[in-house]
């Protein structure tokens, strides 16, 4: 498996210099641990979602508490959740808009957040506001006219009419966002 992996890497570069970045590299790893689990455990004992659900809420709960993020906080915020959320973030991911969320309070005002730098390979950003007519499109559109890539786009509607949208990008050289001016303009711009 190690040298499928290796091989699979060294395949895609080669097809064209500009072809490979760190968010494809990062997906190509993730596809690579998440196959060597499955094989490890048996492909006839596939991993129930109550279990990935559980151990992704067992992790941020303990990113969270050394946060020292209160668990009503926490609790009171995840059970405006479908179980959809908690199978399509990791448990980090889960942490950072919980603890966001958590500090925003009851602002109707947008929430944005920004990592720089994230495991997939690209910028993240984290959008949590009520639920508003062309709402992906405005986003999408806002990006794109700041030079951004989407390479990956997660929709998730809360219980509460809200929405928790998250954005994969890359700059057009296929790198994530560098420098605190490029973030706070996108910031500002969202």
């Amino acid at each position: 498996l190690d040298y499928l992996y290796l091989l699979t890497v060294a395949d895609v570069r080669a097809t064209s210099p500009t072809v490979w970045n760190s968010w494809k590299d990062a997906l190509l790893a993730e596809l690579y641990h998440t196959t060597h689990k499955a094989l490890r455990r048996g492909l006839s004992n596939p991993v129930a979602e109550s279990e990935i659900i559980a151990e992704h809420q067992a992790q941020a709960r303990k990113q969270l508490q050394l946060q020292r993020v209160m668990p009503a906080s926490i609790q009171e915020f995840w059970e405006r959740l479908d179980e959809e959320y908690f199978l399509r973030y990791s448990g980090n991911e889960i942490a950072w808009h919980t603890k966001g969320v958590v500090e925003h309070g009851s602002s109707e005002e947008p929430l944005v957040l920004i990592r720089q730098q994230t495991e997939r390979g690209g910028t993240e950003i984290f959008l949590y506001t009520p639920i508003r007519g062309y709402q992906f499109t405005t986003t999408t559109t806002a990006l794109d006219q700041m030079g951004l890539n989407i390479v990956d786009a997660r929709i998730i509607p809360s219980r509460d009419n809200h929405t928790l949208d998250t954005y994969m990008v890359l700059e057009e050289d296929g790198e994530p966002i560098h420098g605190q001016f490029r973030l706070d303009e996108v910031r500002k711009m969202l």
